[in-house]
């Protein structure tokens, strides 16, 4: 299987689990993947890159209606405050890297900036 079979696989897996409601990225870990995001994405090839990062990204997006034209998960919306805040804000002040932001950095494969 080539590599471009594979991404079409792992979207596709991640698209049918959305439309089914199926959470096959535990809700809390789906928070912490968009703080993570939010906090350490920008500039950072990874998330762009990485073809299961980025669809899992989109699957949280998506459970949580945060694509836009959609009523947001407001219980998610505060864990995502919360878990950017624990990071050191959206500007990752003081370089703080909890141990579950390093976790998901050491799942995923990707180093995370700052800190």
């Amino acid at each position: 299987m080539n590599a471009t079979q594979s991404e079409q696989d792992i979207k596709a897996l991640y698209n049918t689990a959305s439309s089914a409601g199926l959470w096959i990225v535990p809700r809390d870990k789906c928070c912490r993947l968009l703080a993570v995001m939010l906090v350490f994405g920008g500039g950072n090839e990874a998330f762009v890159m990485n073809p299961v990062l980025r669809e899992a990204c989109f699957f949280a997006q998506r459970m949580f209606h945060i694509q836009g034209g959609e009523v947001p998960d407001r219980d998610a919306a505060v864990e995502i405050q919360r878990l950017v805040a624990e990071c050191g804000g959206e500007r990752n002040v003081g370089g703080h890297q909890p141990d579950w932001a390093v976790a998901i950095a050491k799942e995923y494969k990707f180093k995370l900036r700052g800190g």
